[in-house]
């Protein structure tokens, strides 16, 4: 009895492990506009450009690539983190 409760504990354990593995291979999104924000710049929808007073106006698509990500211009979302 002992033998099986240590096979189904073990067996539970490596499931567990293998789907927390699979967690870190998740990716994240992040609006144009929330990427334009963080860098302290107005977003513009319209043009998809940031306009920081700090930086030259910069394209979504050109932020999303400076992060690794890959954009895409009708959602304008960036996905990072993608496989």
């Amino acid at each position: 009895m002992d033998n099986k409760r240590t096979m189904v504990s073990t067996i539970l354990a490596m499931v567990v492990f293998v789907m927390s593995l699979s967690g870190c291979a998740t990716s994240s999104k992040l609006s144009a506009a929330q990427m334009c924000a963080s860098e302290g710049g107005t977003y513009s929808t319209e043009t998809q450009t940031c306009v920081s007073a700090t930086q030259a106006a910069r394209t979504a698509a050109a932020m999303c690539q400076a992060r690794g990500g890959y954009y895409d211009p009708t959602a304008q979302v960036c996905e990072l983190g993608r496989q």
